[in-house]
């Protein structure tokens, strides 16, 4: 989830996916990505919608998914939410895709990936992914 939200902090101000506080001029956008992994790090969160006051672009509304990869058709992602819910996200060539922590392709993406999926909401219809990032692989324990 970090690796997610630290794109949040690496942003530009003209980068759409990038978030920013209402009082942008006065803190930089990495102080709303800190707020929003603090939040994160609780490790229940499934789906949220971010509204915020871009300088520039005016208010714009995000969507964050994490869940895993379903399904990876030409041009969209579904992935399913710990709650069951399937999410379906328009996919284009500016979509970014980060994955063990560095710039990866939609072709690198796999079904069964564990995903946020950072996107644009309640523009033209369906929302558009910005950003995808893949979660690192849970560590898992040693068998005795």
């Amino acid at each position: 989830m970090d690796a997610a939200l630290a794109a949040f902090d690496l942003a530009s101000p003209s980068d759409t996916a990038g978030l920013a506080a209402p009082d942008a001029t006065a803190r930089p956008a990495g102080l709303v990505g800190r707020r929003i992994r603090r939040f994160a790090r609780w490790k229940q969160l499934v789906h949220a919608t971010v509204t915020v006051d871009r300088p520039g672009t005016g208010i714009r509304t995000f969507e964050l998914d994490h869940g895993t990869i379903t399904a990876l058709p030409a041009g969209s992602i579904t992935i399913l939410e710990a709650g069951g819910a399937s999410v379906t996200v328009a996919t284009d060539a500016s979509t970014r895709v980060r994955k063990d922590r560095a710039k990866a392709a939609l072709s690198d993406l796999s079904s069964g990936d564990q995903v946020v999926v950072v996107s644009t909401a309640g523009i033209a219809g369906s929302p558009r992914a910005l950003l995808i990032v893949v979660l690192p692989a849970a560590p898992t324990s040693p068998t005795q």
